[in-house]
């Protein structure tokens, strides 16, 4: 048995959590930011290749931002995506605010603004649905956004995330 199989629980087949934070900062502390990096869009590569990969989304948003490389980034946003769009559908809208947000930093710079713009439409509701007063700016500037690159669609997505539900 080695090191890490001793100091990690199983929690189902062929993945692994650490025993106690302390376990995992002890086995971690020792690389270096460019090991721990490699490692990380290595645990991503595996993940992906797996059946199912689609559901473990936050995981693999997670492993690509670690991994640091701007096209790690890139690569990471459509699963930071759909994890905000899972923590919405779970009712935790915090949650979402943080994946969107990560999403919208990781956009290369070539990312087109329809893209930009339909995150910041899924950040404002997200915050939205948290109280955060900080929605309704960012849903008026999205919309502004919007409108200055001609997409209709995205113009009524903005409102609508704006005017949703009762409040």
């Amino acid at each position: 048995m080695t090191g890490v199989q001793t100091c990690a629980l199983p929690i189902y087949a062929e993945r692994y959590t650490f025993a106690h934070a302390l376990v995992q900062h002890a086995l971690t502390s020792e690389l270096s930011p460019a090991r721990r990096a490699r490692l990380h869009r290595s645990i991503a590569d595996v993940i992906e290749r797996e059946p199912g990969a689609a559901r473990r989304s936050a995981e693999l948003a997670t492993h690509l931002l670690a991994a640091g490389r701007p096209e790690d980034r890139v690569r990471a946003v459509p699963y930071a995506v759909r994890a905000g769009e899972e923590a919405v559908e779970a009712l935790a809208p915090a949650d979402a605010i943080g994946w969107f947000a990560r999403a919208l930093d990781s956009l290369g710079p070539d990312a087109d603004r329809a893209t930009r713009c339909e995150l910041e439409i899924r950040l404002g509701d997200a915050e939205r649905r948290a109280d955060d007063t900080a929605y309704l700016a960012r849903l008026l500037s999205a919309a502004g956004e919007a409108r200055a690159i001609g997409r209709d669609d995205l113009v009524v997505a903005a409102a609508l995330a704006r005017y949703r539900g009762f409040q």
